[in-house]
């Protein structure tokens, strides 16, 4: 049994917000781009985090870290925004959208 369902990618984020267009004031949709915003943290510090564990390389040697290291490697490398950032020219893991803006191309 999953523990979690399935990671959202960067375009599902991006569809979940235009089918939400940002309505200020109403409680509903400041909660959905707060909660848009948070993600957008989380997977910057995912991008952080597989940075990290790649400028370790193979320099953990046993013990009980080895292990956690290699879940979380495994894990690492299945998140959608890792993935996505190969094929991403940028390299900074800031914000690229902000709340409100339409997802690029999709602007009149």
């Amino acid at each position: 049994m999953k523990r979690f369902k399935a990671p959202l990618t960067r375009a599902v984020l991006q569809e979940i917000q235009a089918r939400n267009p940002r309505r200020p004031g109403d409680q509903q949709s400041d909660d959905l781009y707060a909660a848009l915003w948070e993600i957008q943290r989380l997977r910057a510090m995912v991008l952080r985090a597989d940075q990290l564990q790649r400028a370790y390389g193979e320099k953990v040697v046993g013990g009980g870290l080895e292990l956690v290291l290699q879940a979380f490697r495994a894990d690492l490398a299945q998140e959608p925004c890792v993935l996505e950032q190969v094929s991403l020219p940028e390299l900074s893991a800031g914000p690229r959208m902000r709340p409100g803006e339409e997802p690029e191309g999709t602007g009149p």
